[in-house]
């Protein structure tokens, strides 16, 4: 006899709260902030904290350069605009991610043009970029999506026949590794966020990290109003880093290895204990990659189940799983690119097409993106859950799988 779904009035796996995911905060980060607060020097153009921080952050990448910025998105935008990105480029984009990769691309008046993505690793398939370069393609970024990194060679290798950059989006990836290089080094620039429920945060706050001269310099002219002393020598944005976000953000990335490692093991756990539940499919890691999961995500075959993944994540919150439905539509599928909004006003779009030129979003157009929209599911993978809580979690989700499957085969 099938046991009876908390949604349907049975008995949940946990009344239990859940510890908070994010931010995990102790007495470091706290004495680091008032040890700014106490200097009196809460920021700067940079501060001394922002430039140990950057210097801490490019170190442990191993590269020459790391621009600190106010959060992720501003650190894309500065990447793009530093490189020369501007009114009519394109540049190559998942629809699978969260909306401020393609943002920064339209706050440069860019356009993003949208490649489907590979089912399995839910990342962009490196095998559809080149089907939509064209001659206005100026840039791809690959979204490291969940901390799972994207198939970085041959990506480059599109990159390199077409004489295009590559931008590293990293925000949910801090200590990803690909065939042995960490994210954010495989590209012409890295940009991370630091916003709180992130592996590593600074409550808000970004990084560019690159080995280029020429981009990371004129990063760090444009990064604040695009000033040199007085004199403003081309229109910048205004995106530094606080000294105290830095304070944090240098505690932090000392603790970055050991958050990875049990957010790792946690995920083995996850994985193992998931293998053979009906209608459910666990992460799926290549070889050549360390996922750093920064979100723990799984795919529901809504054929196996009979029900739609929003319906099975209302199951598991019953069940006092938090469980999220994450993106559930590509981003071509969103007002501002779906009715060409842009930035208001219908720009760049309506511009362009003056121009002769119109990008098309529309529905079909990347199918592996929208049967993934309508089948992952996820829950944050924080290091201050136990056993205790993953082990809610798989009961969780054994549960209202194996009673949908159930109901589905009847």
């Amino acid at each position: 006899m099938s046991v009876k779904l908390a949604i349907e009035g049975g008995r949940p796996v946990t009344k239990s709260k859940f510890p908070d995911p994010y931010p995990l905060i102790g007495k470091e980060e706290i004495d680091a902030v008032l040890g700014v607060l106490r200097s009196r020097k809460l920021s700067g153009y940079p501060g001394p904290k922002i430039q140990e921080f950057e210097r801490k952050f490019a170190e442990y990448h191993g590269v020459k350069h790391a621009i600190a910025t106010s959060c992720g998105t501003s650190a894309l935008t500065l990447a793009l605009y530093s490189a020369g990105i501007g009114f009519g480029d394109e540049v190559i984009v998942p629809p699978y991610t969260f909306i401020a990769s393609a943002n920064s691309v339209l706050l440069c008046n860019a356009v993003p043009v949208f490649s489907d993505i590979d089912p399995e690793t839910m990342t962009i398939d490196p095998a559809m970029v080149e089907v939509n370069v064209t001659n206005r393609t100026k840039a791809i970024m690959p979204v490291h999506l969940y901390g799972q990194p994207c198939d970085m060679d041959p990506l480059n290798e599109v990159a390199k026949r077409h004489g295009l950059l590559v931008v590293e989006d990293c925000a949910q990836a801090h200590s990803a590794v690909y065939k042995g290089r960490l994210v954010g080094t495989l590209g012409d620039v890295g940009c991370f966020s630091f916003q709180i429920s992130k592996n590593m945060m600074t409550a808000e706050g970004g990084m560019i990290i690159t080995g280029r001269d020429d981009i990371a310099e004129k990063a760090r002219l444009l990064r604040h109003q695009g000033a040199i002393g007085y004199e403003n020598v081309q229109m910048g944005l205004r995106v530094d880093m606080t000294e105290m976000q830095a304070a944090l953000g240098i505690v932090q990335l000392r603790k970055l290895d050991g958050f990875t490692k049990r957010r790792i093991r946690s995920a083995a756990h996850l994985t193992e204990n998931l293998r053979g539940i009906p209608g459910i499919r666990p992460p799926v890691v290549p070889s050549y990659t360390k996922n750093v999961y920064h979100i723990y995500v799984w795919q529901i075959d809504d054929g196996k189940l009979g029900v739609s993944k929003e319906q099975f994540v209302k199951a598991l919150r019953e069940e006092g799983i938090p469980a999220s439905p994450i993106y559930t539509r590509p981003l071509y599928d969103e007002p501002i690119f779906r009715d060409k909004v842009g930035r208001g006003r219908g720009f760049p779009f309506e511009n362009l097409e003056r121009e002769g030129h119109e990008v098309v979003y529309k529905q079909g157009s990347c199918p592996n993106a929208e049967r993934v929209c309508k089948s992952a599911v996820g829950v944050y993978l924080s290091p201050a859950y136990t056993l205790r809580e993953l082990d809610w979690i798989v009961k969780a989700i054994r549960k209202v799988a194996e009673a949908y499957a159930s109901m589905s085969s009847k």
